[in-house]
């Protein structure tokens, strides 16, 4: 039964959902206006660097030149610690920020990494394409170093169930669709509530 409550949470999803996606349309439109020449890494690869900084800042709440800095490390591996390589969390920033890459170049109509293949630029009234996530990006289990690697792994877990909703949408029903969608949205207002500055302060 419908009530109330449903319909509020049921709005709430659907305005976060239509603003995703005027900000999506809205990076693919910046893509696109760097008109690129996908075949020149001397093109390509300022823009790629900029993107991927932008949504590391983002994930991890800090400046560009920290996120290009970040970016420049070796991966995580699990028992090693070294000021050149990344924390679990900086990792798990930077492969969510490879993997949007992947997906965001292919809306603004660069070739098929495997195929060559070109794919046309996405358009405004455009649906938006399933996208699909290599098993490879999942999160890892392993132990956390520091309460941003617990959180990166939150976020992570939480973006790859979002990716699994959008693409199932038509037989995610009933409760356990509502409790997918739910934990969706806790993760990230937990995450929020926990970097609230009273809150780290404590």
């Amino acid at each position: 039964m419908i009530n109330d409550t449903t319909n509020t949470l049921r709005n709430d999803v659907f305005i976060a959902a239509r603003n995703e996606s005027k900000s999506t349309q809205a990076v693919v439109d910046a893509i696109k206006a760097c008109q690129l020449d996908w075949s020149k890494p001397d093109q390509v690869d300022p823009i790629a660097g900029a993107y991927k900084a932008g949504r590391i800042s983002a994930a991890l709440e800090c400046s560009e030149e920290t996120a290009l800095g970040i970016l420049s490390l070796k991966p995580f591996k699990d028992g090693l610690t070294a000021d050149n390589r990344r924390t679990f969390g900086q990792h798990m920033a930077c492969r969510a920020a490879i993997s949007a890459w992947s997906n965001i170049r292919g809306l603004a109509g660069a070739p098929d990494a495997k195929t060559g293949d070109k794919r046309k630029p996405r358009q405004t009234e455009a649906k938006p394409e399933s996208v699909v996530t290599p098993d490879d990006l999942a999160p890892a289990v392993i132990r956390a170093k520091l309460r941003a690697d617990v959180e990166a792994y939150a976020l992570r877990i939480a973006g790859n169930v979002k990716r699994y909703l959008d693409m199932n949408a038509a037989v995610i029903k009933g409760y356990t669709g509502g409790t997918l969608r739910d934990f969706v949205v806790d993760v990230a207002e937990a995450v929020k509530l926990d970097n609230e500055p009273e809150k780290i302060a404590a």
